[in-house]
């Protein structure tokens, strides 16, 4: 059943784009909400919530990006985690170009504040990269949130900004 969910979810999310495209605004269930009282913001299309602060640890490397998410508590939750790349990218509206995320109206760009704060740019996910297995790379995918939502591989030892999440 969460095959035949998640499967919806994408066909919903890329009629959003297209909608976006041709009326100018984010697809109705899109649009993120800031939820009262917790700091956190809700997606409507996942479900997932995220920290409002958008790099709450600063830059970590990979490692120290899941421990920090597993342990924080944050927003009256304690069962955050690190997002992986579909769950990350899933946030992009890629229709924006250059910074992709919907603004709580679901008009536009969003700005600090509205509804993240801060900025998060190429963020961890808890994805391994398994471009080279016998090469010995030891890499795993970040994202670019401003320019595109792009995945790129880094090493474990890289620092990235780090946006946890939580939810389904």
């Amino acid at each position: 059943m969460k095959t035949i969910d998640r499967l919806l979810c994408r066909v919903a999310m890329l009629a959003g784009v297209l909608c976006m495209a041709l009326a100018g605004g984010c697809f109705e269930t899109v649009k993120p909400a800031v939820q009262a009282n917790t700091n956190c913001v809700k997606d409507n299309l996942t479900g997932l919530m995220w920290a409002r602060a958008m790099n709450m640890f600063g830059n970590c490397t990979w490692t120290n990006a899941i421990s920090n998410c597993n342990a924080v508590s944050y927003g009256g939750y304690t069962d955050w985690r690190l997002p992986n790349v579909r769950e990350l990218q899933s946030l992009v509206v890629t229709a924006f170009g250059y910074n992709n995320l919907c603004n709580t109206a679901g008009t536009g760009h969003w700005t600090s504040g509205n509804p993240f704060v801060g900025s998060c740019g190429a963020s961890w996910t808890s994805t391994p990269y398994l471009g080279y297995p016998n090469a010995g790379y030891n890499n795993a995918v970040y994202i670019d949130m401003i320019y595109g939502g792009n995945g790129n591989s880094g090493s474990l030892t890289e620092s990235h900004p780090v946006w946890p999440c939580r939810g389904p």
